[in-house]
């Protein structure tokens, strides 16, 4: 452990990597703890997270859920350029203020 008393992670071995991706073709991805046992010689000092983690990255599938994440975020922000991007009129900041004093500033 550090001194900040977080574990140090040791880097994968490629047995580790092999039995995992072993793992993976014999009982499907999201059985962690079963392919954990299956590999218990070799996957002994690693947890289930640790096991999820390491097959994201090996895998390619945290680049691929990165990249979907990126694009909804993209497609929930933008108002496919309906947004009018200038100052507010007196009117709308006048607005905004009303709803405030009436409804307070917790609206959800």
């Amino acid at each position: 452990r550090s001194e900040s008393g977080r574990a140090i992670s040791k880097p994968w071995t490629k047995q580790e990597d092999d039995a995992l991706l072993d793992g993976v073709k014999r009982r499907g991805e999201g059985n962690w703890a079963q392919i954990r046992a299956d590999n218990l010689a070799v996957l002994k000092d690693r947890n289930t997270t640790e096991i999820l983690h390491r097959f994201d990255k090996i895998s390619g599938k945290r680049a691929a859920k990165w990249k979907a994440k990126t694009a909804s975020l993209q497609r929930k922000t933008t108002a496919a350029g309906s947004l009018k991007r200038k100052r507010w009129t007196d009117d709308e900041v006048n607005a905004v203020w009303e709803g405030v004093r009436k409804f307070g500033t917790q609206w959800t």
